[in-house]
Parts: structure tokens; C-alpha cells; sequence
């Protein structure tokens, strides 16, 4: 027996899913619900072919059910690209973002660097003058010594 080609709740599941798996299991439901239609048409044309039992009503009304299903699918199908194409599009934006952030990060690590080379450097001169005082001191203090009075 045909089934409807209702799956809000398979949507609402993919939906529901986080972004990273939701185009995988988008394009899975994909052609699961296409492989169910398949399956729905060839037990239609079983059905339809099958014999005289089956008056023409009936094959009118399962071609209509059919279209029904097909209308519903291609519905389904058009929401499901543009929820996959706004997928892309954020995770382009999320892409980019990282980007810049790492770009920041490695210029705030270089300009960290530089300003500690900049302090290191700078202590190393202000210490190098402090010997310099205390050995010209240690010098005046000799020269003093020896120096007569």
C-alpha cells in the first residue's frame, strides 16, 4: 500500500541536527525519500498493470496520489536546497571568520615578541650601563686611593 510522502518528522530531525552532520544526513534523507518513491512508483505500475480487477478509477485515483507525492517531494526537495545552501553559506562565513581570527592571533603573538625583545633588550642596556657606572665607580675609588692627599 502507498504510503504519504509526509516526512516532517525526517525533516524536523535534520532540523534538529547540528550543523556540521546536517548536510550529510540532508543528502541522505535525500535519496532515501527518492529511493522510497521509486519503490512506490514500480508497486503503483504492479498494481496498475496487474489486471482487469483494477477499473479505471482506481488507476486514476493512484496516479493522482502519485502526483500528489511527487508534488509533495519536489516541495520538500526545494526547501531542503535552500536550507543546505544557506548551510554553505554560513559555514563559508564561519570559515572566513576563523581565518581572520588566526591572522589576528599570530600578529597579537608577533607584536607580543617584539615588545618583550623590546623590554629584554632594554634591561640588557640598563644593566649593562649599571656595570658600567659600578666599574667606572670601582676605577674613581682606585684612582682616588692612589692619588696622594
Amino acid at each position: 500500500m502507498v504510503r504519504p510522502f509526509c516526512c516532517r518528522a525526517d525533516v524536523n530531525e535534520l532540523r534538529e541536527h547540528g550543523s556540521a552532520s546536517k548536510e550529510r544526513l540532508t543528502v541522505q534523507w535525500l535519496s532515501q525519500s527518492m529511493a522510497e518513491l521509486r519503490s512506490e512508483l514500480a508497486e503503483l505500475q504492479q498494481m496498475v498493470g496487474g489486471g482487469p480487477s483494477g477499473g479505471p478509477s482506481k488507476e486514476a485515483q493512484f496516479r493522482n496520489q502519485l502526483l500528489e507525492d511527487l508534488g509533495a517531494l519536489r516541495s520538500e526537495l526545494g526547501g531542503a536546497r535552500l536550507e543546505l545552501e544557506a548551510l554553505r553559506s554560513r559555514q563559508e562565513k564561519t570559515e572566513v571568520l576563523v581565518r581572520e581570527l588566526q591572522e589576528e592571533a599570530v600578529q597579537s603573538a608577533d607584536d607580543l615578541r617584539r615588545s618583550l625583545n623590546l623590554q629584554h633588550h632594554h634591561h640588557q642596556h640598563h644593566h649593562q650601563q649599571q656595570q658600567q657606572q659600578h666599574q667606572d665607580d670601582v676605577d674613581n675609588n682606585k684612582r682616588a686611593k692612589l692619588e696622594p692627599v
